[in-house]
């Protein structure tokens, strides 16, 4: 009895069903193929053109691989894969585990993701097709697995057995149809040829996340740590949001008030002690109230009240209709805010940082935390070493007793450092004068780039665009073959821009940092000093 009277029908009375199982099975493995190919330029739209060559060259190199290893098992070790269907599904585990003994945990989440949502594709696809549906026992050869499904449906169903098995392959081969497992064995293979697109991808985010690739590994690379301690991700809303830590100063909003409020930390905390509160703060049910309420659709405004740390929204028309024309009618400590409805964004997630879990860093606290974290790594407890001149009261943090007054102080622990650019390093720290002439605000000194004409610096302000209150990155732009001008010299370009912490409010008087910098000349302006204990750790760093 030759093989097509094993299977009634199948190649007699239905070679249009036939034919429409082969032209489906070959869309799937295109699919399968073309996916893995089209893999580094839909990565290259999201990295850009580096992320397109990290991904493309393993890509060349599986290819080939991948073939040559496809020949082998039809032709060598066809009859072991044809006999069951562990095939596929070992081919999987042994790529899946073979990633993560590799190259770690994360590069074996990320196998384990894409295995998943390939296999799941795959299970829609043909419990949905409509071969299922009818007498045809093909359905055994696409997922065996689903044999006492069909044999409920279908009485005649033939068992599943090796000699089925063989009997179809021979069957089928003039179709080029080599194994029963083919989608198993296109799933264990693409798991395989995808291996090293994980490996480059975790290396490229691995590197991506360590300092040292950009900076090196001196002081900028260790400023740089202590810049992205600042930072976290959170999905929120169903958005990945960036979190920044927020500014925060006591005293800053309380004019109005009849009480006053006071600023986890004093606005002095370091992100050790302020990320774990504002991760309570994401997690309470008042913030998720707040979520839902930015995302229900509807045009608003949101009416913060710092004092008592509640939040209100207004559908009032009136209300949306003043803020839309700019006419704001919030108070330093009633900050109004208008929204979508149309889901959370990072600034909102701000507004409710600053507005009611009151956390957050001043200028001065950041720069304390990005000196101590500089001493830290060199071997040196700075608060320690300054307590007594800094006056710290017994089992009191130092941080507190800093501000931008102690870096404008005559204390021998200051170098004023003369602002030319040529006299600049590192860690130096730039002095802005308030409204009123005096130091107000502080800023550090990340790196200088004297081929480029950049220099970074750091600070924490809300007095900035929206999307960059709280700690945030700036520059200054001077030119490479004079770097003996001075900050406060016309042509060069600080291009950190001042704006109002809440739309609506009064704007800062000063337009960028460099106007700030260059006020009240007749006072000297700006300047720049260097904490003197530092002085000899950044050198040991830097060689």
């Amino acid at each position: 009895m030759g093989a097509g009277d094993d299977f009634p029908g199948v190649f007699r009375a239905e070679p249009a069903l036939v034919a429409v199982f082969f032209a489906e099975e070959a869309v799937f493995e295109a699919v399968f193929f073309t996916g893995t190919a089209f893999f580094p330029f839909v990565r290259a739209a999201f990295f850009g053109a580096d992320g397109f060559f990290t991904v493309l060259e393993p890509v060349f190199t599986v290819t080939a691989f991948f073939f040559a290893i496809v020949a082998a098992f039809l032709t060598v070790l066809e009859p072991v894969f044809t006999a069951d269907f562990r095939a596929g599904p070992f081919l999987g585990a042994v790529a899946l585990f073979g990633t993560g003994a590799l190259l770690g945990a994360d590069a074996f989440f990320r196998a384990t993701v894409f295995f998943a949502a390939v296999l799941g594709f795959c299970f829609t696809a043909f419990i949905t097709s409509p071969l299922f549906c009818t007498k045809l026992c093909l359905v055994n050869r696409i997922i065996p697995y689903f044999h006492a499904y069909a044999y409920y449906f279908f009485e005649k169903s033939p068992r599943l057995s090796y000699t089925y098995n063989m009997r179809l392959i021979h069957k089928l081969k003039k179709f080029r149809i080599h194994s029963r497992n083919s989608l198993t064995l296109v799933l264990g293979f693409t798991m395989l040829c995808m291996t090293p697109l994980f490996a480059a991808e975790t290396d490229h985010l691995a590197s991506f996340s360590d300092p040292s690739r950009i900076w090196g590994n001196g002081t900028e690379r260790v400023i740089e740590e202590a810049y992205r301690a600042c930072f976290r991700m959170r999905i929120i809303g169903g958005k990945v949001i960036n979190i920044r830590m927020p500014f925060a100063e006591n005293n800053e909003r309380d004019t109005l008030s009849e009480t006053g409020w006071e600023f986890l930390g004093g606005g002095k905390g370091n992100p050790a002690m302020l990320w774990p509160a504002i991760e309570a703060i994401l997690d309470s049910e008042d913030f998720s109230r707040y979520v839902q309420t930015l995302s229900d659709g509807n045009e608003q405004v949101i009416i913060f009240d710092i004092a008592a740390q509640s939040w209100d929204s207004s559908r009032d028309l009136f209300d949306i209709a003043r803020m839309k024309a700019g006419s704001y009618r919030g108070l330093p400590h009633r900050p109004y805010v208008f929204a979508t409805g149309k889901g959370i964004e990072e600034t909102d997630v701000y507004n409710y940082l600053y507005c009611i879990g009151l956390a957050g860093m001043d200028c001065s606290g950041f720069v304390w935390h990005v000196l101590s974290y500089i001493a830290r790594q060199g071997g040196l407890d700075l608060g320690r070493a300054l307590s007594r001149s800094l006056g710290v009261r017994r089992g009191g943090d130092p941080a507190w007793y800093v501000g931008t007054s102690f870096f404008n102080s005559k204390s021998s622990h200051i170098i004023p450092v003369t602002d030319r650019i040529s006299e600049l390093h590192p860690a130096d720290i730039i002095l802005f004068r308030g409204l009123d002439g005096a130091m107000a605000h502080s800023a550090v000194i990340q790196s200088i780039d004297f081929n480029k004409g950049i220099i970074r610096y750091l600070q924490s302000t809300d007095e900035a665009p929206l999307s960059e209150r709280g700690v945030h990155e700036s520059f200054i732009y001077f030119d490479p073959a004079n770097p003996h001008a001075a900050l406060s010299d016309p042509e060069i370009r600080w291009t950190q821009q001042r704006q109002a912490p809440f739309p609506g409010e009064k704007a800062s008087p000063f337009s960028d940092d460099g106007e700030r910098y260059r006020a009240f000349g007749e006072l000297g302006g700006g300047r720049v000093v260097r904490l003197r204990l530092l002085v000899p750790l950044i050198e040991k760093m830097q060689r």
